[in-house]
């Protein structure tokens, strides 16, 4: 069973945002099974936040659920208590040689400052892949609840 934390959030933290802020929002951890379930809810709240071009969402989904499968994998979603709809998520895992953003960064660093110091930033590194909020919960707080790196 996945723990669950609540908590208030109040439209406080960010005073000039219009709009209600939600009562009460959950966080809890998704295993990659709960992950891949939800992942429609989850692309929506990604298409709500980034409002991509419609035809990129179908490999987005692909892309997430591939992420799944990785090392060390790791979601929180945030649920609103009095509606139950997803309305954040967060996710990562652990960033190896032949994963994109991973070669992407270590040739950058490499580049810049050696194959050394590549090696060490990113030896044992951590990748946030995603992290998306619904604009109706933006600037609540809910993206620092689902924030994975913790």
């Amino acid at each position: 069973m996945v723990t669950r934390r609540s908590w208030h959030l109040f439209g406080a933290r960010n005073p000039g945002r219009s709009g209600s802020s939600p009562a009460a929002v959950s966080v809890g951890e998704l295993s990659p099974a709960e992950f891949i379930a939800r992942l429609d809810q989850l692309v929506a709240v990604y298409a709500a936040a980034m409002r991509p071009p419609s035809e990129l969402l179908a490999g987005r989904r692909t892309i997430m659920a591939g992420h799944a499968g990785n090392p060390g994998f790791r979601a929180l979603a945030a649920t609103d208590d009095r509606t139950g709809e997803t309305v954040g998520f967060g996710y990562g895992f652990h960033g190896a040689a032949g994963q994109w953003w991973h070669d992407a960064v270590s040739r950058a660093l490499a580049a810049r400052s050696g194959d050394a110091a590549a090696a060490a930033w990113l030896d044992d590194s951590f990748e946030v892949a995603e992290l998306h909020v619904a604009p109706a919960h933006q600037g609540h707080g809910v993206g620092a609840g689902v924030c994975c790196c913790g």
